[in-house]
């Protein structure tokens, strides 16, 4: 986009505002392309592209799921400094996207504290398989994660056999597979523990946005909303994550980490591969360092 878009003063304070209380830096072509579509959706700007997931409730996003209960969590100040509690497990609940894990990926990091369920941090990455994104992404976080909840997608098979869980579980990943599915149930779990959940306003922040704009498919033809969520919707991954979250509370609690996992094979050679501890990649030689 060229340099020659006129950012007015209004816009200029704007901008630095949003500079100050995120801390984001915002560069010449993000601000031409918020400029730009803020010239055709005016105030709707604030929904379809926030710059914090506030503003997503300075207009109503129709047929929200999740409306009145992220209200009431602002209201009751549990959206707040949420610290991670390094004496405690953390939990990690994922959307992996895409097939293969390569699409984005997003995940909550939430520890209990008895009832409470504190959301401590929040991550959407795109572009990594699962190994890539577990020793550059997660890893370097430094929680202590004891369970990492893996979707209906973790049941997939993958080239060399094994189901994507499978992969993740031999890579030392904690997996646990989710068992229990329905988004209709999904949402209606969420909605009945959202009372229980405290979020880090900071780290959370981008995942909050997608709570906030998570909403119900519109039916152009019979001018209804469908009770099945809008998609393709940025507001999905970061959803459906939490989704998952809440769910994971419900199931059986013997549930365990895939055990029928088959050896890992070279889908050329046919040649089993040893399965691989938990290791960590130093970023800048991308060789192991354990």
């Amino acid at each position: 986009m060229k340099e020659d878009v006129i950012i007015t003063e209004e816009m200029n304070k704007y901008f630095h505002q949003i500079h100050e209380e995120t801390g984001s830096s915002i560069t010449r072509e993000q601000k031409n392309f918020y400029v730009k579509k803020k010239e055709t959706l005016h105030d709707n700007i604030m929904r379809e592209y926030p710059s914090h997931w506030e503003e997503a409730f300075q207009l109503a996003v129709q047929g929200a799921y999740f409306k009145e209960q992220l209200s009431r969590t602002r209201r009751e100040g549990r959206i707040t400094n949420v610290p991670h509690d390094p004496n405690k497990p953390v939990y990690v609940a994922r959307d992996l996207g895409g097939f293969g894990g390569g699409d984005e990926m997003a995940l909550w990091f939430y520890q209990k504290d008895g009832k409470n369920i504190h959301f401590i941090d929040y991550s959407a990455t795109t572009g990594y398989t699962t190994e890539q994104h577990w020793n550059f992404v997660v890893v370097p976080k430094g929680y202590n994660i004891v369970e990492d909840w893996f979707p209906h997608d973790g049941k997939r098979h993958e080239s060399n056999g094994n189901t994507v869980s499978e992969n993740a579980y031999n890579l030392g990943i904690p997996v646990k597979q989710m068992e229990i599915g329905g988004i209709s149930y999904g949402i209606d779990t969420c909605r009945n523990m959202f009372h229980r959940c405290w979020f880090d306003e900071e780290k959370c922040h981008e995942g909050l946005n997608c709570l906030a704009n998570y909403a119900r498919k519109w039916d152009e033809r019979n001018g209804i909303f469908l009770d099945v969520p809008r998609k393709p919707h940025w507001s999905t991954h970061g959803a459906d994550a939490f989704r998952y979250a809440l769910v994971s509370y419900t199931e059986p609690a013997g549930n365990k980490p895939p055990t029928e996992r088959k050896e890992a094979t070279n889908p050329f050679t046919g040649k089993k591969i040893e399965n691989k501890k938990r290791r960590r990649i130093d970023p800048l030689t991308g060789r192991y360092v354990d």
